[in-house]
């Protein structure tokens, strides 16, 4: 390569890593990382029962979901419970599996709410474990708006933990936790 730019390759093959060039990772970011690592583990519980629900085998399914967005995929997985007869059984215990089921979409919206609320933002780390997040919305009804909070390393934790525990109910309704 004859320009200044580097390549990703030139990057790694570089004699130092990023921690010894910039140090460890600070709290707020890795905690950042978290909650994608997390979120992707819901997403591929949601295509797995998509799957199964179908009645596709395994590696057949991912041409059903691979494209599709999460909120497809909640929706697609929503109505497929639905369309079940009284053959499929779903762990809810003494409670009504309509309520249950509900109570896991409105769960997913969350953490879907969540994690664009992170991911779609901007970042100013501050130090360790708090992080500046910054959001600009551009909205017909309201102009331009622009949100701005500091979070902790904590705080985007509990997020993580929410999703794990979301994934958690929705894999327990299918008897699969």
């Amino acid at each position: 390569m004859s320009s200044v730019y580097f390549t990703l390759e030139s990057v790694s093959a570089g004699a130092h890593t990023f921690s010894e060039r910039i140090g460890s990772p600070d709290e707020g970011t890795s905690a950042l990382g978290y909650v994608i690592v997390g979120f992707s583990w819901l997403e591929e519980s949601l295509e797995s029962h998509i799957g199964s629900l179908a009645g596709v085998a395994a590696q057949i399914a991912p041409a059903l979901t691979a494209e599709l967005s999460f909120k497809t995929k909640v929706n697609v997985l929503s109505s497929l419970v639905r369309a079940q007869d009284d053959k499929r059984q779903f762990n809810f215990g003494s409670e009504d599996p309509v309520d249950v089921w509900n109570d896991i979409l409105k769960m997913l919206y969350k953490s879907e709410e969540l994690r664009n609320r992170l991911l779609h933002s901007h970042w100013l780390t501050i130090g360790g474990k708090t992080m500046h997040r910054r959001k600009t919305t551009a909205k017909a009804a309201h102009g331009v708006r622009v949100s701005s909070e500091h979070l902790s390393s904590d705080y985007l934790l509990d997020v993580y933990d929410y999703i794990l525990n979301v994934d958690w109910a929705l894999n327990e309704f299918f008897g699969k936790a």
